[in-house]
């Protein structure tokens, strides 16, 4: 009969439950999607009013905690005085910590190849544009509306950078009034407001259109 170890078979469920939320980089598909497609198993449930739930969050919580009682068995049978001192805090934070891992690990691999793709350029080529930390709303000053926008730029290279960022949309440009200072691997939000003529109700935010130009460069991004 084969007899396979408590703590192997925490690390089975638990990798496998992680490696179905993990994205390769580059790509916007998680491991999960793309082994429930190879299998063509649905991917969302629709349970009510168009409401969808991910199969493939269930599937890895499920595996998550198949693993946390197997690791408490494991702990229980290896470690029993350990186990005995364990209190209820210490079991939620393990707990949360094991939930926690595939996001902890998907932000590192993200950051990782960030930095990896952006390493040894120079000039805007070294600038990136987090569109998902950017957005442009419509506000009421007063009488007046205002489209008041909000920029988010990273430097990767090792020295400060002067930029210019000039807004486009439809044909028309808005250059924002003063330049921008990125110190050596900063992040900075620019925020600048574009007067307009309001007159059909506030608009959804929307991600802003811009070109990035050098100051100390004959160069645009």
């Amino acid at each position: 009969m084969i007899r396979i170890e408590y703590d192997r078979l925490v690390a089975i469920f638990y990798s496998i439950g992680v490696l179905l939320l993990l994205k390769i980089p580059n790509d916007n598909e998680l491991i999960g999607e793309k082994l429930f497609n190879l299998y063509k198993v649905p991917i969302h449930t629709d349970i009510y009013m168009n409401y969808k739930v991910s199969n493939i969050l269930i599937v890895s919580f499920l595996l998550h905690v198949i693993a946390f009682i197997l690791f408490l068995k494991w702990l229980g049978k290896k470690e029993p005085s350990t186990f005995r001192k364990m209190n209820k805090i210490k079991v939620v934070g393990i707990s949360i910590l094991i939930l926690m891992m595939p996001f902890i690990l998907n932000n590192i691999l993200q950051t990782l190849n960030k930095t990896w793709y952006y390493a040894g350029k120079t000039g805007l080529e070294a600038i990136e544009y987090k569109k998902d930390d950017s957005q442009c709303r419509m506000e009421k000053n007063g009488e007046d509306i205002e489209r008041k926008c909000i920029v988010t730029l990273k430097n990767y290279r090792n020295h400060s950078q002067a930029l210019k960022v000039v807004l486009y949309e439809d044909s028309k440009s808005y250059p924002v009034p003063n330049p921008i200072y990125l110190q050596k691997y900063e992040t900075k939000q620019v925020e600048f407001q574009i007067p307009v003529v309001y007159s059909s109700g506030i608009e959804k935010d929307e991600v802003p259109n811009i070109k990035i130009h050098s100051l100390h460069e004959n160069d645009t991004k």
